[in-house]
């Protein structure tokens, strides 16, 4: 929980730094993403990458013509294999969550007016779902000892056209263990998502 008041502590800081913003503009954005969890000290279990979708919108703001700052609010359907190392039955771990992550953004503008764009910066989550694919369904936020709030850095790749139309590649990994237990067991949350948006 230190560490979540931390990371919220510096969204707002850096969110609060675009007071002196030259220049605001809004987009969406699709993304395919590919997940799973990074397990540790749990040595019978894995976390295999499978594919889902997610939806949201931005808000860009420059601060100069080479620097911006882009908070965005995203939905995630995400899915991973849940299994044992040693083989047998394989289920499917289906995830809902919301996120807001906050990149500073570096860019470079073309003659022709495309631009070329990095970030790097936090992120906080929190989980709607998270449910095996078994009968019955179970929702592990609700039945066992998983835990919803979600924190970690995400970095980001992209080209925009000059008439708005853009594509990115991006990467987020958290630092929240996502298992709320008192022993070692360790699950860390990654993805790395292709997305296509659209700034006005």
């Amino acid at each position: 929980m230190k560490r979540l008041l931390i990371g919220i502590l510096a969204l707002t800081g850096i969110v609060a730094t675009p007071a002196r913003a030259q220049e605001i503009s809004y987009g969406v954005k699709a993304e395919w993403n590919i997940s799973n969890y990074i397990v540790k000290n749990a040595v019978q279990v894995k976390s295999d990458m499978k594919s889902g979708v997610t939806l949201g919108g931005f808000a860009k703001m420059d601060i100069t013509n080479a620097f911006a700052v882009q908070p965005e609010l995203l939905v995630h359907y995400q899915n991973s294999d849940y299994r044992a190392k040693s083989g047998g039955r394989v289920d499917n771990l289906t995830y809902w969550g919301l996120e807001i992550p906050v990149y500073a953004l570096g860019q470079l503008h073309t003659k022709s007016g495309n631009r070329l764009y990095a970030g790097i910066g936090p992120y906080v989550g929190y989980g709607l779902s998270l449910k095996l694919d078994q009968k019955p369904k179970v929702d592990f936020y609700d039945k066992e000892d998983y835990q919803r709030w979600d924190f970690g850095g995400k970095v980001t790749v992209g080209y925009e056209f000059a008439a708005g139309l853009q594509f990115n590649v991006s990467y987020r990994i958290g630092v929240i263990n996502a298992v709320d237990k008192k022993d070692d067991q360790k699950m860390l949350p990654q993805a790395l998502s292709f997305g296509v948006g659209f700034r006005f």
